[in-house]
């Protein structure tokens, strides 16, 4: 009997602010664009969200950024490495809760430095999800962070 090929999610592609940063999410969960709070992405049918903020900085060339993640009491590094993409990346989780209800608070930090001038964008993304939740929707957003691609380098 043939092995069945496991089945695929579809997905849609979000292009952020334009073209700040490209990535994809299920294509079943629902966009909300908040310019003041952040984005947030979502099934509805779930109790997950995984929201996007980015900060922007220009700096002379000569200056490196440092994208290390400071201590926070509670905050566990899961991972620092370098990603294709040329962003510098760092995942934590943190145990917290919301609203009495204990939650898993998975944090990447993305950093990117590129152009002559030197833009600097950091892409926080994070994805909270309580402690009993089902890790599926977890290790397919891993997966699709890790492969995001950072706004090509303008120069002003």
């Amino acid at each position: 009997m043939p092995k069945s090929e496991p089945q695929v999610e579809p997905l849609q592609e979000i292009h952020y602010r334009g073209q700040l940063a490209r990535f994809r999410v299920p294509a079943h969960w629902t966009v909300e664009i908040d310019a003041d709070n952040g984005d947030c992405f979502y099934d509805p049918d779930s109790p997950g969200t995984l929201r996007l903020n980015v900060l922007t900085f220009a700096t002379p060339s000569t200056t490196r950024a440092n994208f290390d993640v400071p201590h926070k009491e509670g905050r566990r590094v899961l991972e620092t490495c370098a990603l294709p993409s040329g962003c510098h990346m760092t995942v934590t989780e943190t145990i917290t809760a919301e609203d009495g209800e204990p939650l898993v608070l998975h944090t990447w930090r993305l950093g990117y430095q590129a152009g002559s001038l030197v833009h600097v964008y950091v892409f926080t993304y994070s994805y909270g999800l309580p402690l009993e939740a089902v890790q599926d929707e977890l290790q397919l957003l891993d997966r699709e962070i890790r492969l995001m691609h950072p706004a090509p380098a303008t120069d002003v």
